[in-house]
C-alpha cells in the first residue's frame, strides 16, 4: 500500500505517515500481537504511540511481537514510512501483516494490508505526516484511505523471504 497508486513508480522521496485504528472485541481480555512489516525503504513502526521497531532493511521483513495487550480500548498501528531517492523506477510501499492471539495462541485477528477493504482493517495515509501522527487520540477521519498498489508478490518487490524476528517487547 502507499499514499496514493503512484507508488509503484516515480514516487519522490519523502516520508508518509500509514494508521490503522482497530476495536477488538473483550473476549480475550488480553491478546498477544505479532506484527510482521517492510516498506521500500524504512520504517518506524508505533503501537498506541510507543515505538515498537524500525529498521532500513526493505528487502527483509521483520516481526514484532507485543505482549499482553489489554483489549479494552482501540488498538492504534501506525507507520512512518520513508522513501529514498534511489533509482530511476523508485517504487515505495508499506506491507504489514498483524496477527493477535489469546495466551493459548489461539489466533482470534488475521489482517494483512491487502485486506484493505474489510470493514475492521481501514488503513489511513497521509504523505505529509502530522507531528502527532502515532497519538491514538488523533482525528484521522479526514485521511484518504491507503491505495493497494499490487496483490503480495507483484509490482517491483516480488515476493520477500521469510521475516526476521527482531524483538520482544510488552
Amino acid at each position: 500500500m502507499w499514499t496514493t497508486s503512484a507508488g509503484i513508480t516515480n514516487v519522490p522521496a519523502g516520508t508518509s505517515a500509514f494508521r490503522l485504528t482497530f476495536h477488538p472485541s473483550p473476549v480475550f481480555p488480553l491478546a498477544n500481537i505479532t506484527i510482521a512489516i517492510t516498506t521500500d525503504n524504512a520504517y518506524n513502526l508505533y503501537f498506541n504511540n510507543t515505538l515498537v521497531g524500525s529498521s532500513i532493511d526493505w528487502p527483509t521483513p521483520n516481526v514484532w511481537t507485543i505482549l499482553n495487550v489489554p483489549s479494552n480500548g482501540p488498538w492504534i498501528f501506525a507507520v512512518l514510512a520513508t522513501n529514498f531517492q534511489q533509482t530511476t523506477i523508485n517504487p515505495a510501499g508499506v506491507i504489514a501483516s498483524f496477527r493477535a492471539s489469546n495466551d493459548a495462541q489461539q489466533a482470534f485477528y488475521n489482517w494483512w494490508t491487502g485486506q484493505i477493504a474489510s470493514p475492521s482493517v481501514v488503513w489511513k495515509a497521509m504523505s505529509q505526516a502530522p507531528n502527532d501522527f502515532a497519538q491514538p487520540s488523533l482525528n484521522d477521519s479526514t485521511w484518504p484511505s491507503a491505495v493497494i498498489l499490487t496483490p503480495y508478490g507483484g509490482g517491483q518487490w516480488g515476493f520477500l523471504p521469510a521475516p526476521v524476528a527482531k524483538t520482544l517487547c510488552g
